[in-house]
């Protein structure tokens, strides 16, 4: 509930803004910073070792040996690549598993927010409660309500948040021609 009252403070710091001295600022979120846990909170999704893959892309995983596991990545990969050699020799049912053929074609393409936003309101909106996510998404972040949610940076990998926070910081404070 603590993020759906930030999310309402922030849209209101948004639209209409803060005036000072005649200028309007809006003011709001663009780099989320969580770790894997805290992602799947905020955001409302399965992990990364779910049936349905991580909530960035279309690569679900299959279930083996007890677990989910995603092999098919390396289809993707050039032919050439070490990473194919990896894929384990003797072990029971390796060849129904681990035989994967060369795949020429793109690699699975990246959500879209607005597959993320449809896949919430499914959710949300199911009549059979035992259904727990669909297609990796467990309802609709609070942040759905900003104007720009869409446009939020929203990453777990701690180097790259760094990254975009120091040159969003310095886009902010660098002068724009409009």
């Amino acid at each position: 509930m603590t993020l759906h009252i930030f999310a309402a403070e922030l849209k209101e710091l948004w639209s209409p803004g803060v005036v000072v001295n005649g200028i309007t600022y809006r003011i709001g979120v663009v780099n989320g910073i969580w770790d894997g846990r805290g992602f799947e909170s905020v955001t409302k999704t399965q992990g990364g070792g779910s049936l349905a893959g991580c909530n960035a892309c279309h690569f679900p995983g299959v279930r083996f040996a007890n677990s989910c596991v995603y092999p098919h990545y390396s289809s993707y990969l050039t032919t050439n690549d070490k990473r194919r050699l990896k894929r384990p020799l003797n072990v029971p049912n390796q060849s129904l598993m681990f035989n994967l053929g060369n795949n020429i074609s793109q690699p699975p393409i990246d959500r879209m927010y607005s597959e993320y936003i449809a896949c919430g309101h499914a959710f949300n909106n199911r009549t059979d409660k035992r259904i727990l996510a669909v297609d990796g998404v467990k309802g609709i972040w609070a942040f759905e309500v900003l104007p720009y949610a869409s446009h939020i940076w929203k990453t777990k990998d701690r180097m790259h948040c760094a990254d975009h926070a120091v040159k969003d910081t310095i886009n902010c404070l660098s002068k724009t021609t409009r």
